[in-house]
């Protein structure tokens, strides 16, 4: 199939990212169990921070190894500019990284887009309160059955279903912990790492559960702490907020980005025993994960600089596959 310059170059570009990105997926997934418990000496922040980095990094790599060393090796030795053929399994290898990356990024788009269009629905609707809880706008939600979660992502805003607001709802000291938890998501931009989670491809997850499922908990996690301190008697109270906010929560919106004070998820019963029970609280960050990815970013930066050589040669067989 002949293709002109600009396509050739997204083609390069889509086969190599696609493949360092499987490449740096599986390693995670062969590792994934390793990796979690390097991360058990970590706090719920650190490993909160430590999860969403192990996601991200994959297809930063990806997309700089692609653009920033292929990329510039091909535009400066290819002399041809005109149309030249190239295989068909290049082609199709890159229309399947395209649809694979691009699929990702929108639904995410789509997500972000019914939650901006539900946030300005219930504010035209009137439903936001007088009251607003440490600079957040809170809106109530009639009838969504005990319900409290935040949305938006520049001007984030918490929702509070109706009846947790009524006699034999949360009282008024339930409510404010509640709230704390919700401001904590929105003071570390969870609802931003969500959306640019939901964007990033997936194919494999650690033993356990999914990288990404992983991340939920430990922010989840975070926010319980930031929220109730190392206080035992608000430590209580939250464990029963969220058991009284679980038992009639509503089905996850999987169409909507938000964190929610719970969805009733399989999580619920290690929150509240990390809340009655807690453990010592690490010390510091942990000290195995550090020194090994620090290794395998210079690994991956030496054996970048290594193969410029031979990028242009490799970029040639790419585009000419038989």
């Amino acid at each position: 199939m002949n293709l002109p310059y600009a396509l050739r170059l997204v083609c390069l570009l889509a086969v190599v990212a696609g493949g360092m990105q499987l490449v740096l997926q599986l390693t995670l997934a062969l590792n994934g169990g390793t990796i979690l418990r390097m991360l058990q000496t970590a706090n719920a922040r650190q490993r909160e921070r430590r999860l969403y980095f192990l996601q991200v990094g994959p297809a930063l790599a990806a997309l700089l190894f692609a653009g920033a060393i292929f990329l510039p090796q091909y535009l400066l030795h290819e002399p041809n500019g005109d149309s030249e053929r190239v295989s068909w399994i290049s082609v199709c290898a890159a229309c399947g990284v395209v649809l694979w990356f691009g699929s990702a990024v929108i639904d995410a788009g789509h997500m972000a887009v019914c939650t901006l269009r539900f946030i300005r629905a219930s504010r035209l609707a009137g439903l936001t309160t007088e009251t607003q809880h440490a600079g957040l706008p809170v809106i109530t939600l009639p009838n969504a059955g005990h319900f409290v979660a935040l949305a938006g992502f520049l001007k984030p805003v918490i929702f509070v279903s109706d009846d947790l607001l009524q006699p034999g709802g949360l009282d008024k000291d339930a409510l404010r912990l509640a709230l704390d938890h919700e401001r904590s998501h929105a003071r570390r931009l969870d609802n931003w790492k969500l959306l640019s989670l939901r964007c990033l491809p997936r194919f494999f997850g650690p033993t356990g559960g999914g990288w990404f499922r992983q991340w939920q908990m430990a922010a989840e996690f975070a926010a319980d702490d930031e929220a109730a301190g190392p206080n035992p008697a608000r430590r209580l109270l939250l464990a029963e907020t969220l058991l009284k906010a679980a038992r009639f929560a509503p089905p996850a919106r999987t169409t909507m980005i938000y964190t929610a004070l719970t969805s009733g998820g399989e999580e619920l019963s290690e929150r509240i025993d990390r809340l009655l029970r807690p453990k010592a609280r690490a010390s510091g960050s942990p000290r195995q994960l550090v020194p090994a990815i620090t290794v395998i970013g210079l690994s991956f930066v030496a054996a970048s600089a290594a193969i410029v050589p031979w990028v242009y040669g490799i970029s040639e067989w790419i585009l000419h596959l038989n």
